[in-house]
């Protein structure tokens, strides 16, 4: 891991990170955030702690750090190693996870009520013979990725922006997004974090750069964009933001789930154009 690679890394734990690790879990089982070793929802201290441990231990008769079993949830940037780095980025995750509702969002993401896991096999894509959008039932090559909806609380007449994270990516060339608009909040606008560069002309809906060709439709809540040139890393983890208004009359404690449509969606990495499977943790604006 590059020196590039660690800083955009650092920088985007106190978000991109807050995610669990990248297996199917049952209703009865507890979702494993990662950094969250003690399973309470929230990165403490303890959670800490329990890292460095697990890195100590990892060092005693195993000469490559190869993440086990028993200790992949200390594997903290998901290489398939538990080191020194994984030691670093806990110990920033805990003090990054003390500074408000970031990273986990822990009171607020469990009323969203939906983290999954998505293997590409739901995916629509146009079928010449049905003339219709089918699955396409083959899980996607790669894995190990993690996209993550923000969570917000907002007031009243508000005009919020929701980040969307992924981690797990190597590069990205051409992706979809579709983040389904919540029935009563008013969807203002959609913006691709992507570096993209200078911008060349934009209108209503595609907005062309030096970079890449971005497709944008709020109404809808879908994002579409491919790079021209060069695969792009997304910066601090964010690959779009959402914004909505929350209506004036809303009341304090409605929530507004914000739901990704799975079957609408996928991401590719590599100059390949092969699909990620992911894992997914939904969003939610609480009024306050």
């Amino acid at each position: 891991m590059n020196l590039k690679k660690i800083t955009a890394f650092l920088s985007a734990a106190a978000a991109a990170l807050a995610m669990m690790q990248a297996l199917p879990a049952s209703a009865q089982e507890p979702f494993r955030l990662t950094g969250d070793l003690d399973y309470d929802y929230l990165v403490t201290a303890n959670d800490a702690q329990l890292a460095l441990n697990l890195y100590a231990e990892s060092l005693v008769g195993n000469q490559t750090n190869t993440a086990t079993d028993d200790n992949y949830q200390a594997d903290i940037d998901m290489d398939g190693i538990v080191d020194v780095m994984d030691a670093q980025n806990i110990l920033n995750y805990f003090c990054l996870s003390m500074l408000g509702e970031q990273p986990l969002w822990a009171d607020l993401r469990e009323l969203s009520d939906y983290i999954s896991y998505h293997d590409g096999s739901e995916y629509l894509q146009y079928s010449l013979e049905e003339h219709d959008f089918v699955p396409q039932n083959e899980p996607f090559p790669n894995n190990g990725m993690y996209l993550e909806v923000g969570c917000r609380t907002a007031a009243p007449g508000e005009t919020i922006t929701i980040p969307v994270y992924a981690s797990g990516l190597t590069t990205v060339t051409s992706a979809k997004l579709f983040l389904d608009p919540p029935e009563g909040l008013e969807p203002v606008s959609i913006s691709c974090a992507l570096p993209l560069g200078e911008i060349k002309e934009k209108d209503d809906r595609v907005l062309t750069a030096e970079n890449g060709l971005v497709y944008l439709y709020p109404p809808v809540g879908s994002m579409f964009w491919v790079t021209i040139d060069e695969p792009l890393l997304p910066e601090n983890g964010i690959i779009a933001e959402y914004t909505y208004t929350v209506p004036e009359d809303a009341k304090p404690g409605t929530i507004y789930p914000l739901h990704v449509n799975a079957p609408k969606t996928t991401l590719f990495g590599g100059e390949n154009h092969n699909g990620y499977q992911y894992t997914l943790l939904d969003g939610v604006i609480v009024v306050q």
